[in-house]
Order: C-alpha cells, then structure tokens, then sequence
C-alpha cells in the first residue's frame, strides 16, 4: 500500500494515495518509512501541520529515517526557519554517510559526469560499510576502469568474484580474464 500510494502521489493523484498510505499506517504503523510518505502526501494536499506531525512520527520511530529528515528540512525551509533546516540537513548528513547505498547513488552520479575519483571514493565508502557486497566491488572496478587504472580494476573484479557464487562469479571471472587479456 505504500508503493502504490508513492506511485500514485507521483501521478499527481493525492486523493487515492491518502487512501493507500492510510491502509499501509493502518497495517504497520510502526514502520518509520510510512509516516514519512504520509507526511508528504499530506504536504500535497496542503496541511503543512499535519505533514509535520507524519514527519515526526517517522523520526521519533527511527531518528535516522533519511526521508523523514529531508521532508523535515525541506518544510523547514519552507517555513523560514534556517536553524531546523540545518539541524535537519546535518543530520541527514551523518546519516547518508552512514548508509552504503547512499554512498553508491553518490558514486553512480559522479560516474555519470565522468568523475571517477569522486566515484571510487564513494564506492570505497559503501565497501568499508558493507564489505561483502559483490556488486559494490564490480561498480569499483568499472569506476577504476574509467579512471584508466586496469590494476586496481582486475583488483576490486578480483574481490568480486571471490564474494560471490555460481553464474555470477562465472561472470565476473570471464569480465576478469578479458581484462587482463586486453591490458596485456
């Protein structure tokens, strides 16, 4: 009921979402996440107050709800009220910095605009968080690819393969031997 509450929501539908992210409050109204979406629906349809209530149910469940913290310095914001928004902005900041996949969304947008530094020091961010991740260490090897450093690529490609298991490793052992097919 959530997703089709946020798929609706982002058809402009406000109405039928309430309804869905109502249920899905209704069914788990212990899940941060909800709250958060409920916020925003409510923002939507033009109760500030009642979106701010959502809000801080989501933060007092889990403090380190992210969507909660950025709909809360974004009313903030809205609101003139630049010492919330800070707060809200600094917390979300340790928060995001504490979350690998934060970490691999930042480093897919660097590798997008060809800033492969950037990119592999957010994937080795989202390793040191997650260090069993195969597919965090094949990002890292096609980011060193970019960067034009083979080495360290046939490297992370290496790791890859290790942490994971049948035709994926099958796969990343043929991306390995062509690499070092190529690079020699």
């Amino acid at each position: 009921y959530n997703n089709l509450a946020v798929e609706l929501l982002a058809r402009g539908q406000t109405a039928p979402a309430a309804q869905y992210i109502a249920t899905a409050l209704q069914l788990d109204p212990s899940h941060a996440p909800h709250w958060s979406n409920a916020g925003v629906i409510r923002l939507r349809n033009g109760d500030a107050r009642a979106a701010e209530d959502a809000y801080e149910r989501a933060l007092s469940l889990d403090p380190d709800e992210a969507g909660a913290l950025f709909n809360m310095a974004g009313l903030a914001h809205r609101q003139g009220d630049s010492r919330r928004e800070a707060e809200y902005r600094r917390r979300l900041t340790t928060v995001q910095r504490k979350d690998p996949f934060h970490q691999v969304l930042q480093a897919i947008q660097y590798e997008r605009v060809g800033d492969y530094h950037q990119a592999i020091k957010h994937y080795r961010r989202a390793i040191r968080l997650h260090p069993d991740e195969h597919r965090f260490y094949a990002a890292l090897a096609r980011a060193y690819l970019g960067a034009g450093d083979t080495r360290r690529a046939a490297k992370a490609l290496a790791r890859a393969q290790h942490l994971s298991d049948g035709e994926q490793r099958a796969a990343y052992r043929a991306q390995l031997d062509h690499l070092r097919r190529v690079s020699n």
